[in-house]
Protein backbone atom coordinates (compact mmCIF):
# COMPACT_ATOMS: atom_id res chain seq x y z
CA UNK A 1 0.00 0.00 0.00
CA UNK A 2 1.30 3.42 -0.60
CA UNK A 3 1.36 6.15 1.46
CA UNK A 4 -0.44 8.28 1.73
CA UNK A 5 1.84 12.14 0.84
CA UNK A 6 0.25 15.45 2.77
CA UNK A 7 -0.21 18.20 0.16
CA UNK A 8 1.67 21.38 2.36
CA UNK A 9 -0.21 24.71 1.81
CA UNK A 10 2.33 27.58 2.44
CA UNK A 11 -0.92 30.02 2.18
CA UNK A 12 -1.81 28.83 5.86
CA UNK A 13 -0.77 31.11 8.53
CA UNK A 14 -0.43 28.74 10.74
CA UNK A 15 1.62 26.30 9.37
CA UNK A 16 4.22 28.90 8.26
CA UNK A 17 4.27 30.01 11.66
CA UNK A 18 5.50 26.66 13.06
CA UNK A 19 6.97 24.15 9.96
CA UNK A 20 10.46 25.71 10.51
CA UNK A 21 10.32 25.78 14.53
CA UNK A 22 13.35 23.29 15.59
CA UNK A 23 14.95 23.44 12.18
CA UNK A 24 18.64 24.06 11.45
CA UNK A 25 19.84 25.37 7.78
CA UNK A 26 22.92 23.01 6.23
CA UNK A 27 25.39 25.58 5.36
CA UNK A 28 25.61 25.55 1.27
CA UNK A 29 29.10 24.99 1.03
CA UNK A 30 28.78 21.73 3.14
CA UNK A 31 25.64 20.35 0.50
CA UNK A 32 27.06 21.63 -3.17
CA UNK A 33 23.39 20.59 -4.02
CA UNK A 34 20.57 22.15 -6.13
CA UNK A 35 18.55 22.69 -2.91
CA UNK A 36 18.46 23.05 0.93
CA UNK A 37 18.41 21.06 3.81
CA UNK A 38 16.62 22.14 7.35
CA UNK A 39 17.64 19.53 9.97
CA UNK A 40 15.25 19.38 12.89
CA UNK A 41 16.74 18.72 15.81
CA UNK A 42 15.00 18.19 19.84
CA UNK A 43 12.69 15.62 18.06
CA UNK A 44 11.93 14.08 21.55
CA UNK A 45 10.50 16.95 22.44
CA UNK A 46 8.05 17.38 19.51
CA UNK A 47 5.28 15.18 17.94
CA UNK A 48 7.07 13.42 14.77
CA UNK A 49 4.95 13.39 11.30
CA UNK A 50 3.38 10.27 10.70
CA UNK A 51 5.08 9.32 13.76
CA UNK A 52 8.62 9.14 11.89
CA UNK A 53 11.87 11.57 12.58
CA UNK A 54 11.78 13.86 9.51
CA UNK A 55 13.87 16.27 7.09
CA UNK A 56 13.02 19.54 5.04
CA UNK A 57 14.42 19.65 1.52
CA UNK A 58 13.62 22.45 -0.85
CA UNK A 59 14.23 26.19 -1.84
CA UNK A 60 11.84 28.74 -0.11
CA UNK A 61 12.60 31.81 -1.73
CA UNK A 62 10.10 34.05 -3.05
CA UNK A 63 8.89 32.94 -6.83
CA UNK A 64 10.57 30.12 -6.03
CA UNK A 65 9.27 27.73 -3.37
CA UNK A 66 9.19 23.95 -3.16
CA UNK A 67 9.98 21.87 -0.49
CA UNK A 68 9.56 17.99 0.59
CA UNK A 69 9.40 16.41 4.08
CA UNK A 70 11.22 12.98 4.50
CA UNK A 71 11.70 10.35 6.66
CA UNK A 72 15.08 10.26 8.06
CA UNK A 73 16.32 7.19 7.04
CA UNK A 74 18.60 5.03 4.44
CA UNK A 75 15.71 4.90 2.51
CA UNK A 76 13.58 8.50 2.78
CA UNK A 77 10.11 8.49 1.89
CA UNK A 78 8.83 11.89 0.92
CA UNK A 79 5.60 12.12 3.91
CA UNK A 80 4.49 15.80 3.02
CA UNK A 81 4.93 18.22 -0.16
CA UNK A 82 4.16 21.43 -1.65
CA UNK A 83 2.00 21.14 -4.62
CA UNK A 84 2.88 21.48 -8.14
CA UNK A 85 6.48 20.56 -8.04
CA UNK A 86 8.26 20.29 -11.73
CA UNK A 87 9.94 17.80 -13.20
CA UNK A 88 13.18 19.71 -12.80
CA UNK A 89 12.81 20.97 -9.04
CA UNK A 90 12.23 16.60 -8.11
CA UNK A 91 16.04 15.98 -9.69
CA UNK A 92 17.31 18.29 -7.94
CA UNK A 93 14.93 17.52 -4.52
CA UNK A 94 16.22 13.82 -5.31
CA UNK A 95 19.98 14.81 -4.42
CA UNK A 96 18.83 16.24 -1.52
CA UNK A 97 17.46 12.95 -0.87
CA UNK A 98 20.22 11.11 -1.76
CA UNK A 99 22.51 13.36 0.50
CA UNK A 100 19.57 12.38 3.63
CA UNK A 101 20.43 8.55 2.39
CA UNK A 102 23.65 9.05 3.06
CA UNK A 103 24.11 10.91 6.14
CA UNK A 104 21.01 9.62 7.62
CA UNK A 105 22.66 8.92 10.89
CA UNK A 106 24.13 12.08 11.39
CA UNK A 107 20.82 13.55 10.45
CA UNK A 108 19.01 11.01 13.18
CA UNK A 109 21.91 12.20 16.39
CA UNK A 110 20.54 15.84 15.11
CA UNK A 111 16.95 15.07 15.51
CA UNK A 112 17.47 13.51 18.87
CA UNK A 113 19.79 16.20 20.10
CA UNK A 114 22.67 13.46 20.57
CA UNK A 115 24.88 16.33 18.35
CA UNK A 116 24.04 20.43 18.69
CA UNK A 117 24.07 22.15 15.31
CA UNK A 118 27.79 22.86 15.17
CA UNK A 119 28.94 19.54 15.46
CA UNK A 120 26.40 18.05 12.79
CA UNK A 121 27.99 20.73 10.51
CA UNK A 122 31.43 19.46 11.95
CA UNK A 123 30.71 15.54 10.87
CA UNK A 124 28.98 16.32 7.80
CA UNK A 125 32.15 18.01 6.57
CA UNK A 126 34.51 15.00 8.02
CA UNK A 127 32.14 12.77 5.79
CA UNK A 128 32.63 14.97 2.78
CA UNK A 129 36.85 14.55 2.64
Amino acid sequence: MQQKIEILDFNNEELLNTFWDWTSDIPDELLNLHVHIWSKWGGAYKPKKNGQPNIIIGRFEYGNRYIILVTISSSPKIIAKTPNITDEQMKNLEEGINYVSRNYDLFLKHYNSQFDDVELFEALKKRQL
